[in-house]
């Protein structure tokens, strides 16, 4: 999973450092190793601070 580091962040739970870490840990181990063919699209998941109304 991916996405912004700064929006998950609960008060004194975890730090944006923290969240950058899982993000860039995301990017090396879970999608820079997928096939140059394979096709990523953009997504909001369940429950995003985006999809609330």
């Amino acid at each position: 999973m991916l996405g912004r580091p700064d929006l998950a962040q609960k008060a004194g739970e975890i730090t944006v450092e923290d969240l950058a870490s899982h993000l860039f840990n995301s990017l090396r181990e879970k999608i820079k190793p997928l096939a140059d063919d394979v096709i990523v699209y953009p997504a909001h998941g369940s429950g995003s601070a985006c999809g609330k109304t």
